[in-house]
This record gives structure tokens, C-alpha cells and sequence, in this order.
């Protein structure tokens, strides 16, 4: 990061979260490992969330970059089989903060996966297809995140690089076309929110 307070409480938290549970973690600890007051990490965060949103955000910026370098961006599969692959190869550079942070002991996990927002929006910024809005986004969007969340789980087993592409092309082959619903559980939540929908605008 940069010399600047913002810059120094994320990585400040990241060499705490090398080799501790991100449940063990206070802002007062942040601060006293930036060397700073808590005031002046307040004055930039509102808690210690806030911070680490902060480094999640700065990497999907970086993945957004790569995978417009490495994907074919008319073929949707390739582009999320490079967000993914480009998301945890930069996380491996931080391996036991990431763990530490979504590990399944950390009571950070479930905010991570329910706010996989960014994933999506990745996708959404690189692949432009004219039927885009008629396709089933909740579907698409629940899939994918279903995909990655199984992906992360993996390589927090095993980093072997190797292994998670192999394991990830063979997820994305059964995920049948990534813009059809992604199974029949998914379908039924689409269908619903659909007819809500209409239902609403009449």
C-alpha cells in the first residue's frame, strides 16, 4: 500500500491477520501496529470491516486489469474462470491473512460471500453482450458466487494452482452455459422474484 493512514491500518491488518483469526482483531490493534492513534484510522474507516473492504476492493480492481489481459472477453466462461483464477493467485501472495480473514472460523466469512457483489460486477464490466439484459441474472449471479465460494474452499485446502484450475474448468463444465439457470433450486428463486416482480409493476 501507500505511506498515507489509509494505507497503513490495511496493511497494518494484514500483518496482524498473517498469524491471527480475524475474530481476535480490534481497531485498537490495527492502530497500535500502524502506529497510529485510533482517532486517525477512524477519521478514514468507520470500523474494522471498512478496512479490510478496503483491500478486498483494491485487489478486484487489479483482477478487473488482468483478466481483460488474459480472458477472451466474448467467451463468459473464460472471463469468470480468469476473475477466479486471477482473484486467488493475488490472494496467494497474503495466503494465511486470507485465511485468517475467510477461513470457517472466522466470523468474517459469511459477510464475504454474501457480499460477493464485486465478482459480478467484474463480469458484468468486461463481458457485453446485447441479450444481456434478458438473461437470468439472480441465477447467473447465485452460480457464480456457488462456483467461487467452492473454488476459495479448495484452495484454502490446497494452493496447488494446478489443482484449482483443473478443479474450477471442471465446475464451470457442469455449471452447464453460465447464463442458464445453474439448477433447478436456483431456477425456482428466479421464477419467483420474476413474477414478484411483475406482479409489483401491474
Amino acid at each position: 500500500m501507500t505511506d498515507t493512514n489509509k494505507g497503513k491500518a490495511v496493511d497494518a491488518l494484514l500483518s496482524i491477520l498473517e498469524k491471527e483469526n480475524y475474530n481476535l482483531i480490534t481497531l485498537e490493534k490495527v492502530a497500535k501496529r500502524a502506529k497510529l492513534k485510533k482517532e486517525q484510522i477512524k477519521a478514514d474507516f468507520l470500523d474494522l470491516d471498512s478496512i479490510v473492504y478496503e483491500f478486498l476492493n483494491n485487489i478486484d480492481l487489479e483482477v478487473g486489469d488482468l483478466t481483460r489481459e488474459d480472458a477472451n472477453i466474448k467467451d463468459p466462461k473464460d472471463i469468470i474462470f480468469n476473475i477466479i483464477l486471477n482473484k486467488l493467485e493475488l490472494y496467494s501472495r497474503r495466503r494465511n491473512a486470507i485465511i485468517n480473514l475467510i477461513g470457517k472460523e472466522s466470523n468474517f466469512r459469511n459477510k464475504y460471500f454474501f457480499q460477493m457483489t464485486n465478482i459480478t460486477r467484474i463480469f458484468d464490466n468486461i463481458y457485453i453482450n446485447a441479450n444481456q439484459k434478458n438473461l437470468h441474472k439472480l441465477s447467473r449471479d447465485i452460480g457464480l458466487i456457488h462456483i467461487y465460494k467452492q473454488t476459495v474452499d479448495q484452495w484454502i485446502l490446497d494452493d496447488d494452482m494446478s489443482k484449482i484450475m483443473s478443479f474450477l474448468d471442471q465446475k464451470l463444465i457442469k455449471s452447464g452455459e453460465i447464463f442458464e439457470q445453474i439448477s433447478k433450486p436456483i431456477k425456482f428463486v428466479d421464477n419467483l422474484v420474476s413474477k414478484f416482480t411483475k406482479s409489483r409493476s401491474a
